[in-house]
């Protein structure tokens, strides 16, 4: 199984199927804190683990703190949005 996390679904009133949707995303708020997941055969690093791996992180001044030492500037994405049948 991979991992493919989804926001939604999305209810839009009045929307029928086979209707056409525009979606504007006029901002992203970042939370404090974040969860990274990876595990064997997935993402960067995937041929280097043998288990699946979860580590919580803090977000400070649009960073990523991985350890006192490692800091990853931060790049929002939406990432895939479901709507409801």
């Amino acid at each position: 199984n991979r991992i493919n996390p989804a926001t939604g679904p999305v209810y839009i009133k009045g929307a029928e199927p086979g209707d056409i949707l525009a979606v504007t995303i006029e901002k992203i708020k970042i939370a404090e804190q974040g969860v990274l997941t990876t595990g064997a055969n997935l993402g960067v690093m995937g041929e280097e683990l043998n288990e699946n791996t979860v580590k919580i992180v803090l977000i400070h001044n649009e960073h990523v703190l991985f350890s006192n030492e490692l800091q990853i500037p931060i790049n929002p994405m939406i990432g895939v949005i479901g709507t409801a049948p």
